[in-house]
């Protein structure tokens, strides 16, 4: 039997064929890395995931931390932080906004204190 080496026109371009082989040799590689271990691992990771994602979205904290990254001023201070020294703490202290903020991390931290210690036990 004679191989017919030539190419044939399947109406895609060179990239997408590309694209297309290495889609395959990935698929490839998945399917001789999944195991049963695997598999149970990414279920367990997947479930724990939904268990955070549910408890956060119930809470007003994704709205808070969504609009926070989102503030001008943020981005401002992530382009240029500038320096910041113990007074400008000090300074910042006064500002309803950042006592407020404060307040919050304080409460999220003795949360996640009081967590630590429940599950140790």
């Amino acid at each position: 039997m004679v191989k017919d080496n030539t190419k044939k026109d399947i109406g895609l371009d060179e990239e997408t064929v590309n694209d297309m082989v290495e889609l395959v040799s990935t698929v490839k590689m998945l399917e001789g890395y999944m195991n049963d271990q695997v598999i149970k691992d990414i279920s367990v990771i997947i479930s724990s995931m939904g268990k955070l994602i549910n408890a956060a979205s119930s809470t007003d904290l994704i709205d808070i931390m969504e609009r926070a990254v989102q503030d001008p001023d943020l981005d401002k201070a992530l382009i240029n932080p500038g320096k910041t020294g113990l007074v400008e703490i000090l300074k910042g202290m006064n500002d309803k906004d950042v006592q407020r903020g404060m307040v919050i991390m304080i409460e999220l931290l003795r949360a996640v204190g009081k967590a630590s210690k429940e599950c140790a036990e």
